[in-house]
């Protein structure tokens, strides 16, 4: 699963710099570990698979769910917060961003924010407060 999400952002990016004219390399995608979680007021359970694609004063989120629950339901939903902080600026900020997925295991569809961090050594959290959850960081360098 985690490729699928790495080859799809890693395409987003890369049409993101076509289309703004950039000549730069596009930035190694860095995965996060998986965000364990309750989804849709705890009547879902599963993880949220993450990717940050570093970029030029920015970094691309990018998360997939999939989970699974006993209860017939369309879909489950988990709101994240994606918290950052700038090791080098000492910036920081939250973004957030709806996770769904079908509840019968199958990954669903890929949802997205965008960090404004400015360049430096960054670190990210995500979290799905206040879902239980066993939260997921990276760190990464922004051009």
């Amino acid at each position: 699963m985690f490729r699928i999400v790495a080859a799809t952002a890693a395409l987003g990016l890369a049409l993101g710099a076509a289309l703004l004219g950039s000549t730069a390399k596009a930035a190694a995608a860095v995965p996060f570990p998986a965000v364990v979680t309750l989804a849709s007021a705890g009547t879902c359970a599963g993880e949220i698979s993450a990717v940050a694609l570093p970029g030029h004063g920015v970094a691309a989120i990018y998360l997939r769910g999939t989970f699974m629950t006993p209860v017939p339901q369309p879909a489950c939903v988990a709101t994240t917060t994606i918290a950052w902080r700038n090791l080098d600026s000492g910036t920081s900020g939250t973004a957030g961003a709806d996770v769904t997925g079908s509840p019968g295991g199958r990954p669903g569809p890929i949802a997205g924010a965008v960090l404004p961090t400015g360049p430096g050594r960054v670190e990210a959290w995500i979290s799905t407060v206040p879902l239980p959850h066993l939260p997921s960081m990276v760190s990464f360098t922004v051009g």
